[in-house]
């Protein structure tokens, strides 16, 4: 058995339920609404934990709430599942920006140890 056979895929239930959820996280965000879209956009990962764009839609509401180290996380979470995602390095990067933690920002802007592994984050 290999380590992908262990791992317990959302149901399709599930899948279409995170959705719903991503869709009216994203919807409410356009509108301005962020701390509701951050409620719905956590039901959405919790339906399906996996999804990076869930990820970051969380972290740009927090972002614009001014809740960065939030924001953070969400950023950092979504590189966890894919490590390579254009969107969520560069507003991870703007976020360390808006802190003031150029070190960790210039090191995601150059794509050096971006992660959570490879970057603090402020508490």
């Amino acid at each position: 058995m290999n380590i992908f056979s262990r791992l317990k895929r959302p149901s399709s239930q599930s899948l279409m339920r995170a959705q719903m959820h991503f869709d009216r996280g994203v919807r409410l965000a356009a509108e301005g609404h962020y701390p509701n879209a951050i409620m719905e956009l956590k039901l959405a990962t919790r339906a399906n934990p996996e999804h990076a764009e869930t990820r970051v839609e969380l972290g740009l509401a927090y972002h614009q709430m001014g809740q960065l180290s939030k924001a953070i996380k969400a950023y950092l979470a979504a590189l966890e599942i894919r490590p390579n995602f254009m969107t969520a390095s560069k507003n991870l990067g703007a976020a360390y920006d808006e802190l003031g933690q150029f070190v960790n920002a210039l090191k995601v802007y150059k794509g050096d140890n971006v992660g959570a592994s490879g970057c603090g984050i402020a508490h």
